[in-house]
């Protein structure tokens, strides 16, 4: 069921998916979002604001949930110091995957499976790869003595992974697409890669070396493909980067 992680500074809580259920909206609308029109993208970020708020008051409240869930949702509330603006949850959807750039090279599953490190690492990765559930459907699930009818989610998978080098080719365009752009969080890479980098200390890596390579580049009056990888790689090292697995 929703999951509730209890013990964050002030006596809050975080809640997620622990289980088969989640605040995650299946209907498909997500799909529309990379392409959708502002106006679009506020309704869609409406739709799942009721649906969130919806689906709490629904554990909390409706006499088909288990008592036990009813009591132990409703002894928790949103928070009150926080997103005060805007009814006390956040202003902003988490866009957890979108467009992503196809650069020099892209980063696929493959890589992180083997923990490959490629000479032109510019950061470390290593959360696993985490991709949530695209719908849930009924369906008999084959137990000892008799099937089972069962909610089945389809589409989560979470795979644990070495740890990887992220390379800086899969932050630069093509170029003969463009040679001053540096893509630190769209990068390139496939879905099921993009599932694991899409973290933000790996974004914060990914973004100061897209910093220190677009000064060189900017400095040296060179296409950002051309940045001196070992020049790159030295200032990050000095900048207290590790670019290579212990």
């Amino acid at each position: 069921m929703l999951g509730l992680e209890p013990n964050l500074p002030g006596g809050m809580a975080d809640g997620n998916s622990l289980g088969p259920l989640s605040l995650s909206v299946l209907d498909g609308s997500a799909w529309e979002y990379p392409d959708a029109s502002p106006q679009r993208r506020e309704e869609l970020r409406r739709h799942h604001e009721s649906h969130t708020r919806g689906f709490l008051y629904f554990l909390s409240h409706d006499a088909d949930v288990p008592r036990t869930i009813r009591q132990e949702l409703s002894r928790w509330g949103l928070p009150r110091g926080e997103f005060a603006d805007t009814g006390h949850l956040p202003h902003q959807l988490y866009v957890r995957e979108a467009r992503r750039m196809v650069g020099e090279r892209v980063l696929t599953e493959h890589d992180l499976l083997a923990g490959v490190v490629p000479a032109d690492t510019v950061a470390l990765g290593s959360y696993h790869i985490d991709v949530r559930e695209v719908q849930r459907v009924w369906r008999w699930v084959y137990e000892h003595p008799e099937p089972i009818g069962t909610v089945f989610t389809e589409g989560y998978l979470s795979v644990p992974v070495p740890v990887y080098g992220i390379p800086y080719a899969a932050l630069t365009p093509k170029r003969e697409d463009a040679a001053n752009l540096l893509v630190p969080v769209c990068l390139s890479a496939s879905a099921v890669a993009f599932a694991s980098v899409r973290m933000e200390p790996q974004y914060m890596m990914l973004g100061q070396a897209a910093g220190v390579a677009a000064a060189l580049a900017a400095s040296a009056g060179r296409p950002v493909q051309d940045v001196p990888l070992g020049l790159l790689t030295d200032r990050l090292r000095a900048g207290g980067q590790r670019l290579q697995v212990a």
